[in-house]
């Protein structure tokens, strides 16, 4: 016999996770953390690639071929 059987899926349930609980507040948190994080990188990638394009100063050509390197290898291995 299976558990599942017995569960019941309600409106109710959302009523009371969108209403009842603070998951509208940590949901609001994850969106102001991530957004602030999007316009941080961008903002500094940006100017990264700008001075790589523009400018010549020692070990640029180290540094692009590291950064390269580093998006060629996933993050989980």
């Amino acid at each position: 016999q299976s558990p599942f059987n017995e569960l019941t899926t309600t409106w109710a349930n959302y009523a009371f996770v969108l209403l009842q609980s603070s998951f509208p507040r940590f949901f609001l948190n994850s969106v102001i953390v991530s957004l602030g994080t999007a316009v941080c990188v961008t903002v500094v990638a940006s100017a990264a690639g700008y001075a790589f394009s523009r400018f010549d100063f020692r070990w640029k050509r180290a540094l692009v071929v590291l950064m390269l390197l580093t998006q060629m290898f996933p993050l989980v291995c």
